[in-house]
């Protein structure tokens, strides 16, 4: 027997392997609360996943705006080309996008950006009822549009060094997808993972280094009204380093969310819009903090604003246990080099202490740390009075503060940071 294992063919010893860790991922796992979806591709999702009730949503779209580059002021593009005969990315195009991620992430972050998964376990990490083939197709549809459609950037996608390319043209968020139909599968392949797709590399580069757009998944995907989630997506965007944001009626429905139709032509009828959006998002949950929305008459009183608002959440108090090493010395050592490294590649980075480091890797969960990083790079980068070492640090207290079974060790040294 060992001799006939020794010759088996390496497609097979390969394949047997895949089955084995794939099990994984076919769990109706629960998806996190917060996402991390690539920097980018957050930052301009209102643009790249339109509603599906937006003007012209089959045709090929393009933004423009400006950027200020070495005082240099220079025009900036977005160009979102869909597939012959395909429908552009829309905002269920988006869920189906953050529920990859969230397997990826549920899967270990694999670093070839392959996520396999079955059909009814993706439908379940998006919140959608089960309803067998129907669903499987409306999945297939929109992973079809994921990797069919081209988005071309012009000073508009930053590296993970914070860099703007000057020109990226064609990319594609999935790289491949093979897709199965139910129609196609044997009974019992029909709840296994029998699918699987390529996120695009530079996305996953991107997303491994931290570069990230954090949002909050669970309160995102609760918003039924598709034209709604795109404005919660862009608004979550608008505060996301400001209190306080504002638009006109007319120029949020027609501009920001492309909607178009002669009843809008109407005061009223956009006042009505107007009151739709703060019914529905009123109070919603943010990734930081809760979202307030008002409707205030413009200074001339020709028109209706939006006034959006973000109000802070309050960390409820907990009682936790004592704090004990989670990690093994080697592990933390290789873990704290590896995350000095992911910090020092960044602009202000500062001196990171090795020891302090190194207590924090003991002490604390991987996930958990790992996390802090892309959270301290995603939201303070470039505009900080202090280095990413403090915010990285600092980030890490929060989260560990809000985590019902961790305390934070008041004896540990709160920096990080090398004199």
């Amino acid at each position: 027997m060992q001799g006939q294992q020794q010759n088996l063919p390496e497609a097979t010893i390969n394949s047997l392997t895949a089955d084995s860790n794939d099990q994984i991922a076919i769990s109706l796992f629960e998806p996190k609360k917060e996402i991390r979806p690539e920097y980018n591709i957050g930052k301009f999702a209102g643009v790249i996943f339109a509603s599906p009730y937006a003007k012209n949503v089959n045709e090929i779209r393009k933004y423009n705006w400006q950027v200020v580059d070495d005082d240099q002021t220079l025009d900036a593009s977005l160009t979102v080309t869909p597939l012959t005969g395909q429908k552009t990315p829309t905002t269920t195009t988006f869920r189906v996008f953050l529920a990859l991620i969230q397997v990826w992430e549920h899967i270990g972050f694999p670093e070839d950006g392959i996520v396999r998964f079955s059909a009814r376990q993706l439908c379940n990490v998006i919140g959608w009822r089960w309803a067998g083939t129907d669903t499987a197709n409306r999945i297939y549809e929109h992973l079809k549009i994921l990797s069919g459609t081209s988005i071309s950037w012009t000073l508009a996608y930053q590296s993970k060094d914070g860099q703007l390319s000057k020109l990226y043209d064609d990319m594609s968020i999935l790289s491949s997808a093979s897709y199965r139909q139910r129609g196609s599968l044997f009974e019992p392949e029909k709840f296994s993972i029998v699918q699987k797709i390529r996120l695009n590399p530079d996305l996953v580069d991107n997303m491994l280094a931290g570069h990230v757009r954090p949002m909050n998944y669970v309160a995102f995907k609760k918003i039924g009204n598709d034209t709604t989630a795109v404005l919660y997506t862009c608004l979550d965007l608008y505060l996301h380093k400001k209190p306080k944001w504002e638009r006109r009626a007319v120029a949020l429905l027609s501009s920001d969310l492309a909607l178009m139709g002669k009843r809008y032509e109407k005061r009223f009828n956009r006042h009505a819009k107007l009151k739709e959006f703060v019914r529905e998002l009123d109070g919603v949950a943010l990734f930081t903090g809760t979202l307030r929305l008002a409707i205030e008459e413009t200074a001339d009183g020709k028109d209706w604003k939006l006034v959006a608002r973000k109000e802070k959440t309050a960390s409820p108090k907990r009682q936790r246990p004592i704090v004990k090493s989670v990690t093994s010395e080697e592990e933390a050592e290789m873990l704290a080099d590896e995350l000095i490294e992911m910090i020092l590649r960044q602009p202000r980075s500062g001196k990171p202490n090795r020891a302090v480091i190194k207590f924090l890797c003991k002490l604390y969960p991987q996930p958990l740390l790992r996390q802090a990083l892309s959270v301290a790079k995603a939201d303070y980068q470039g505009k900080i009075k202090k280095t990413l070492t403090h915010v990285f640090v600092a980030e890490i207290k929060r989260a560990v503060q809000e985590h019902p079974k961790l305390q934070w060790y008041d004896d540990a040294p709160n920096t990080g940071q090398s004199n």
